[in-house]
């Protein structure tokens, strides 16, 4: 479900990109949190911000523009000032929003040409690395792989179809950029782990991106064009009797909450509804009444794992479920919050040799062999 949006943080609204309404917004949620300050030791950029309250008799009105672009500038999208904000839009009106506020301040510096030299070199690369991703794709078989290996969304084309008479559910697995080029050993394992447990699989969407990286760069435009296209996928997929499960806890967020932000409507409000993390999911699937989850373990299993989850984990509850998820095999979890600093980290198991991701905990502790 989307977070209460104020008319502020509100992208459909005419005032979204107005430079002097974003800095007046600007100057009214930073004089909010410095009378707070609850969030001084959430990120540096806090403790920086309130640095310079102080020098300027803590009066966020005479933060200059300069000031206010650096500030937007040095947030990496955590999301953690959120979490347990005082002030949120939730429980006050009008509320702060940080996270929503800097995209805004991102779009509206997009939209005016402000943007610094570091977020136009960043937008381009971006630009340059997915038109680099579809001039892969169209290459012949055997040459593509010299190049790079086979992505996930080609390993789901290729391994033979796993019927299942258990009936536990139909989901449409949505891998995401991180998983089909980064690391397509989750996506495997993710699926085994699910027909494990009789739930049948598809894949929705297998290349393409949720759209966050141009969220990030203010790119409203083209994150609007792209939000619609997977929106029209995925509820075909929920259509046809299946969830969705998106197998990155950033892009997850993205499709809960970005897409009803800046497309609304019912159908994406429809997909929202049915996208779950894959810990999520599988957690559901556990304390079901009417499906259960396997717990019987005859693989490898850690007597224990420290567990690093990213923000975007954190802050949608998948980390709270997959270290649930790996309770369930005997493990003891212990948790370590330390953001990486970057929008697309990724989760960390300290204790699990075979195992980056927990769903690979869970994959090697049912015996299921590892490809990838």
């Amino acid at each position: 479900m989307s977070r209460d949006m104020t008319n502020t943080y509100d992208p459909n609204l005419a005032e979204y990109l107005d430079e002097a309404s974003v800095r007046r917004e600007m100057a009214r949620a930073v004089q909010v949190c410095a009378e707070c300050r609850q969030c001084h030791d959430r990120c540096p950029v806090f403790r920086d911000t309130f640095r310079v309250l102080d020098m300027l008799g803590n009066e966020a009105d005479r933060m200059t523009p300069h000031v206010q672009d650096q500030l937007a500038d040095a947030c990496y999208d955590c999301g953690l000032c959120l979490l347990e904000c005082p002030h949120s839009p939730a429980l006050e009106s009008p509320g702060v929003d940080v996270p929503a506020l800097m995209l805004r301040h991102r779009a509206m510096a997009r939209a005016a040409g402000l943007r610094p030299l570091r977020r136009r070199l960043a937008g381009a690369i971006s630009g340059r690395r997915e038109l680099l991703r579809r001039t892969i794709r169209r290459l012949p078989g055997g040459v593509r792989e010299r190049i790079v290996p086979a992505g996930f969304a080609e390993w789901f084309a290729q391994r033979p179809r796993v019927r299942s008479i258990m009936g536990q559910g139909r989901v449409a697995v949505f891998p995401t950029c991180g998983i089909e080029y980064g690391d397509p050993g989750v996506g495997v394992d993710a699926v085994k782990v699910l027909e494990h447990n009789g739930v049948e699989c598809s894949v929705v969407c297998p290349t393409r991106c949720c759209g966050a990286e141009l969220l990030a760069e203010g790119d409203v435009g083209r994150f609007t064009q792209v939000a619609i296209r997977n929106i029209r996928e995925f509820k075909k997929a929920v259509d046809d009797g299946r969830e969705i499960v998106v197998l990155s806890a950033r892009c997850l967020e993205v499709v809960q909450k970005h897409y009803l932000d800046f497309v609304g409507g019912p159908d994406a409000r429809h997909v929202a509804q049915h996208a779950q993390g894959i810990a999520g999911y599988l957690m559901a699937l556990h304390e079901g009444e009417e499906a259960s989850l396997d717990l019987e373990f005859r693989g490898d299993r850690p007597g224990e794992v420290a567990h690093g989850p990213s923000c975007a984990a954190r802050s949608s509850g998948e980390a709270h479920f997959a270290e649930a998820l790996m309770r369930l095999t005997g493990c003891s979890v212990s948790r370590f919050d330390q953001c990486c600093g970057g929008g697309e980290c990724r989760e960390i198991l300290a204790g699990a040799p075979s195992a980056g991701h927990p769903v690979q905990l869970l994959a090697r502790a049912y015996g299921l062999a590892r490809e990838r």
